[in-house]
């Protein structure tokens, strides 16, 4: 039996990949404090740190038959607490101000990888939103926003009162809002129409 804690961490990995619990406990073991750290720097609450270093694990040992590294597993962790920090703050809705700072820990192009990942998976998830709306305000909302049309012109094309109009845009943008989050909905004001 192979003593893992004197083996590589290319070896460990593969021996974790095959279920063996001895290599996921010594993995735990190698990192669990220095992500725990890494989180507690960025978020400041020992508690929330401790769960999110947990949670880390957790996912790490589910998905552990579909993992394929790209670097070494040591970035892979990093980048999975850096990303769940990011998760963290953007479910809690923080301003772009509070997302700068953290951005401003990780590398330039790292950073800008992710943000286009991202930026791709709003993208995504505001199109699907779009989508699952009502016949009837998906196409306002559309014409609107895609086609540029005023509600006076929605109006006259529906053979509707501007008036209602404004009302299903209005219902519209408040639901939007409520299942895209604050930064989901403006990314979707601002930066996709």
């Amino acid at each position: 039996m192979t003593d893992c804690k004197l083996i590589s961490e290319p070896e460990l990995f593969s021996l974790f990949k095959g279920g063996n619990r001895a290599a996921f406990a010594e993995i735990y073991n190698r990192f669990y404090s220095l992500l725990y750290i890494h989180a507690f720097r960025r978020l400041n609450d020992n508690e929330v740190a401790s769960d999110l270093t947990q949670d880390i694990f957790i996912e790490l040992w589910e998905k552990r038959n579909d993992l394929v590294l790209r670097s070494s597993l040591s970035s892979y962790l990093y980048a999975m607490v850096r990303n769940r920090i990011i998760d963290r703050f953007s479910h809690r809705k923080v301003s772009d101000k509070y997302l700068s700072s953290l951005a401003a820990f990780f590398d330039k192009d790292q950073y800008e990888t992710d943000f286009k990942i991202r930026e791709n998976q709003l993208r995504i998830l505001i199109e699907r939103e779009i989508a699952a709306l009502p016949e009837s305000e998906r196409r306002i909302f559309l014409m609107s926003r895609s086609d540029d049309m005023s509600y006076k012109e929605i109006a006259e094309k529906l053979n509707t009162t501007e008036e209602a109009v404004k009302s299903k845009m209005k219902r519209t943008l408040k639901l939007l809002r409520s299942r895209l989050g604050l930064y989901g909905y403006l990314t979707l004001l601002y930066n996709f129409f």
